[in-house]
């Protein structure tokens, strides 16, 4: 039991795009003073010891005793820098976001994914009913909260009343909008209720007659060279790099997305975010270019883009990161193709999002004032900044 164990669990998940994508999800491991964690943006799929952040178990338990300001930016900045001073001697990398949240689990071992699969339950309208169907006590469920201190709080609150009632703590804790946490004394544990978590929603999305996302006529590139081998998507790109120059784009189309791009109505689902990690890569939305919305603007893509594109900008205060044309494909936009890249994942995850809660009552974004707090965190911007290197 130990670092080597806390490792190959890492990378057993990290590994597995299924589960993580970019720098999200974050392990523990922990003894009686120690708690080991995933510094924030490492990579759990390549993740060794140097990955880690050593801090005292107690002082980062502690941070939950302390009062902090009202308003929400002072209050993220004080806890941050109580949970950095719980670090142990010589420590220097900044530790996950929900470090407080690993540190609340009795338990040795814990693995903190965003699985899609999971995700088409927890971002969706019957989430909460279907989750006590599936998995009754197994589980705590969460409804979508504030992440850092606030969700710290929450989950301590929940945890202090099933030790009030004599209760163990649920291994299995489930995020609104957000992810899963399976905690447990061995890895091999957690791997065990992985295992059953994914095959409990698998068999509940089939029995509702629900359909895995189609991505087998997957065709993906530098948008410059994979547009669909038609003019409008060629012409779409270059009118794309000239609102964004110098970015790396890359181009999708396939049976999954065109499901979402055969009308507005359709592309609906698509249209906000469904999880903070959505928010961070891939924007907190699309720019959609439909027909029907842009009729008055012109026929070409290429021709709508240019308003459509100025108009987004000044609405949402960012540049898109996605543009989906109907009828052509999904265009991502990066300042790297390592962005770029990370942005057409993250669209391709709410894809299958879409899909999946499609069987458990629809889908549910995130609340708009949830999306502007991601948006402006702190933290966030971190995580962000440390991806695009």
């Amino acid at each position: 039991m130990g670092m080597n164990e806390l490792i190959g669990i890492s990378r057993l998940f990290g590994g597995d795009p299924e589960f993580v994508l970019g720098g999200g999800g974050n392990t523990s491991w922990k003894d009686a003073t120690t708690l080991y964690i995933k510094a924030s943006g490492a990579a759990l799929g390549t993740i060794d010891e140097s990955g880690f952040v050593a801090l005292d178990l107690a002082a980062v338990r502690a941070v939950l005793q302390r009062d902090f300001p009202l308003d929400s930016a002072a209050r993220e900045a004080q806890a941050l820098s109580a949970l950095l001073a719980a670090r142990l001697p010589g420590q220097t990398m900044r530790p996950s976001v929900e470090t407080i949240l690993h540190a609340l689990f009795p338990y040795v071992y814990i693995v903190h994914t965003h699985p899609a699969l999971v995700n088409g339950l927890l971002c969706s309208v019957d989430g909460p009913g279907r989750a006590a169907e599936l998995f009754g006590d197994r589980a705590l469920w969460i409804p979508y909260t504030t992440p850092g201190y606030v969700l710290s709080r929450t989950l301590k609150d929940a945890f202090d009343r099933f030790a009030a009632a004599g209760r163990s703590v649920p291994q299995i804790v489930l995020l609104q909008n957000h992810g899963i946490f399976v905690a447990a004394e061995t890895t091999a544990e957690i791997e065990k209720i992985y295992d059953s978590v994914f095959s409990t929603i698998r068999a509940a999305f089939g029995a509702a007659g629900g359909k895995a996302p189609d991505f087998s006529a997957v065709g993906a590139g530098a948008a410059a060279d994979a547009t669909g081998d038609e003019p409008e998507g060629r012409a779409l790109a270059e009118a794309i790099l000239r609102q964004a120059p110098g970015s790396s784009l890359r181009f999708v189309s396939n049976a999954a997305t065109g499901v979402f791009l055969a009308s507005p109505e359709a592309f609906v689902p698509l249209a906000g975010a469904f999880t903070p990690d959505h928010i961070v890569y891939s924007g907190a939305k699309p720019l959609s270019l439909s027909h029907e919305a842009n009729r008055h603007a012109g026929d070409a893509p290429a021709t709508r883009l240019g308003p459509a594109w100025k108009a987004f900008v000044k609405s949402e205060g960012f540049a898109p990161r996605i543009v989906a044309a109907e009828g052509l494909g999904i265009y991502a936009v990066g300042a790297s193709a390592k962005m770029a890249d990370l942005a057409l994942a993250l669209f391709l995850d709410a894809v299958k999002i879409a899909q999946y809660s499609s069987a458990f009552g629809g889908y549910r974004h995130m609340a708009l004032s949830d999306v502007e707090f991601i948006k402006k965190w702190e933290v966030e911007q971190y995580r962000s900044s440390i991806a695009s290197q």
